[in-house]
């Protein structure tokens, strides 16, 4: 995994649970290694997470399942850690848990207060979590996360790996701290930044960077005219402009005044206004589409500044993950 350069699909959990399972096959036989099912329920309201993966895991035979988030005010990491372990027994070598302290979405519709201590909150999953699942009984009286006398009486043949997504320098300097793998959403001019943050946080605990798989979640098209494939992720790239901080447009240079304008329009539910407010720059800075030979390139220049897995979010899905197998996987691989 680490040290080389692979490819993961991120999956939102808007299809039927047959059809993502589907979909997995799919990315799988295309050569993507990894899928990643997002936990945004009750709001939007996706299949759940746990469901997902459990069906993926049962249809497919190679690809990594993911989570692409849990966070640990609704799901508590020690039954985190028991849902990963049991997965293990459909799919050994194959679970990975992304984590992260979650978004407003999911969290407003119970009554729970978003990102309440999110570093430490998250920090203490993790501990407790990799705690429970190297097979300790484990007492844990942390500021925001409590576990008495938790254990499993089965243990994962294979380490499961847990990846933190990360926007600020602060969380992305714990990916580097205690985390297997990065699930970053970083605009090409900030990923060596980012890179470099995780590398800090790597010096400071006495690991290596090497031994962290650094993915980067970005939309993604491909299609014979650059036009086309770029009106085929510019809602996707709207809302990810929007999440993103000011201090990473500030580095890339973007008009505060205009991300707040799509941020309101979002917030209104105007996507169509918010989508025209995206310009070519921005699409460009926010995911990888065009023409296969510019993909190509755009891909080739964020594995060399650090990424080590891509992580598309796929528009039209069916038709784009065969054109992302055929046209972009297979040339890496070559």
């Amino acid at each position: 995994m680490v040290g080389k350069r692979s490819f993961g699909l991120n999956l939102p959990g808007f299809c039927p649970v047959l059809e993502t399972a589907e979909l997995s096959k799919m990315a799988e036989n295309q050569g993507f290694e990894y899928v990643w099912i997002a936990d945004e329920n009750p709001a939007p309201s996706c299949r759940d997470v746990i469901v997902n993966m459990t069906t993926i895991a049962l249809k497919t035979s190679k690809i990594k399942i993911g989570t692409g988030i849990c966070n640990p005010y609704t799901r508590h990491p020690a039954l985190l850690a028991v849902f990963a372990s049991t997965l293990d027994e459909l799919a050994s070598g194959r679970v990975v848990l992304g984590l992260g302290p979650g978004g407003d979405m999911p969290l407003r519709p119970l009554g729970i207060k978003m990102w309440e201590k999110p570093l430490t909150t998250v920090r203490e999953a993790v501990i407790v979590i990799n705690r429970i699942l190297s097979g300790e009984t484990v007492d844990y009286d942390g500021e925001m996360i409590k576990v008495k006398k938790a254990n499993l009486s089965f243990l994962p043949k294979a380490k499961i790996q847990i990846y933190l997504a990360a926007r600020s320098p602060k969380f992305t300097r714990m990916i580097g701290e205690m985390a297997d793998g990065s699930l970053l959403n970083a605009p090409f001019h900030y990923i060596k930044d980012a890179v470099s943050i995780i590398k800090e946080g790597t010096e400071k605990t006495g690991r290596s960077i090497a031994d962290i798989d650094i993915g980067n979640i970005l939309p993604f098209a491909v299609a014979k005219e650059d036009d086309k494939a770029k009106r085929k992720v510019k809602y996707l790239t709207a809302f990810m402009s929007a999440f993103t901080p000011n201090f990473v447009h500030e580095k890339l240079g973007t008009k505060i005044e205009r991300i707040d304008a799509i941020r309101d329009a979002l917030k209104k539910g105007f996507t169509e206004k918010a989508m025209n407010l995206m310009t070519n720059e921005m699409i460009d800075e926010f995911s990888i589409s065009g023409k296969p030979d510019y993909c190509l390139e755009r891909i080739e220049e964020f594995f060399k500044a650090g990424v080590t897995q891509m992580i598309f979010v796929i528009p039209d899905l069916k038709e784009v993950i065969k054109l992302a197998g055929t046209k972009i996987i297979s040339s890496f691989k070559n």
